[in-house]
């Protein structure tokens, strides 16, 4: 997402270092298997402190219909169109707080977004998987070249939304032509596409 970036990656070049940031991975993803499955009410309760106007933002995606019930229930859809909303200052949307949080592999901050997560995941493993090979890009209006050398494995710890429309990056309210830019082009091979679910379709 343009004008939000932090930095997201991790390089894992060193051996010691990818062990201590997989183990810190595992321990988190084994901790979100045992956390019950909430109502998106309960599951953002611990956010309200943490997310401001987090209310309003709520009303908001409560206010959007389901577009495919039979897939998502309402509140698996609503969590995922709480992530993709944008909200002023960008700072302060939902998806930023949230992957700047990911972003520390800090498992306390993490744990007030557990229950969240869940949700989100839960509603993002319910929807189709493309496993067949697609190009797909994430543009960021910055200029992140050295944080990305070539040759370099790293992870990425956040979500990140992407596009396989190369005529959506021509806006310039998401990547546009001018100014420092980097655009990410990504080999997906088992992408989900939450265009149904998204106030950015």
């Amino acid at each position: 997402m343009a004008g939000e970036y932090t930095k997201s990656s991790v390089d894992i070049s060193n051996p010691y270092e990818e062990t201590i940031e997989l183990s810190k991975m595992i321990n988190l993803i084994a901790k979100n298997e045992n956390v019950p499955l909430l109502s998106l009410d309960e599951a953002i309760n611990p956010l309200r402190v943490v997310v401001p106007e987090l209310e309003q933002m709520v009303l908001i995606v409560r206010s959007v219909n389901n577009t495919s019930p039979n897939i998502l229930k309402n509140d698996e859809s609503h969590s995922i169109l709480l992530y993709t909303m944008k909200w002023t200052p960008i700072a302060t949307s939902f998806h930023v707080i949230l992957n700047n949080i990911l972003q520390t592999r800090n498992l306390t901050l993490l744990k007030p977004w557990l229950y969240y997560i869940k949700l989100l995941m839960t509603a993002l493993s319910k929807l189709t998987t493309n496993f067949s090979h697609i190009t797909v890009y994430h543009a960021v209006k910055l200029n992140l070249i050295t944080q990305y050398p070539e040759g370099r494995v790293l992870i990425w710890w956040n979500f990140a939304s992407c596009t396989s429309s190369l005529n959506i990056l021509n806006d310039g309210n998401v990547f546009g032509q001018n100014g420092e830019r980097t655009l990410f082009i990504i080999d997906s091979k088992s992408g989900k596409s939450i265009r149904q679910h998204s106030f950015y379709p």
